[in-house]
């Protein structure tokens, strides 16, 4: 699975340019295959705040199941 920006939608293999040098990764979660890139640091809170309210959804599952 490629990795995709939570912001732009920019990926492993198509990454934004500036200043003539390609992105990389602030944050990223590989297991759901998003992050945020260094073109979108203003992503990183709201991605993390997702992060958690998917883990906390998750959680909540797990204690139903059990």
């Amino acid at each position: 699975m490629e990795n995709e920006c939570f912001g732009c939608g920019c990926t492993d293999t198509k990454a934004c340019v500036t200043n003539d040098a390609p992105c990389h990764w602030l944050v990223l979660e590989r297991t759901l295959g998003l992050g945020v890139c260094s073109s979108c640091p203003e992503h990183v809170e709201p991605f993390e705040q997702h992060q958690a309210e998917l883990t906390k959804i998750a959680e909540q599952g797990n204690k139903r199941d059990s």
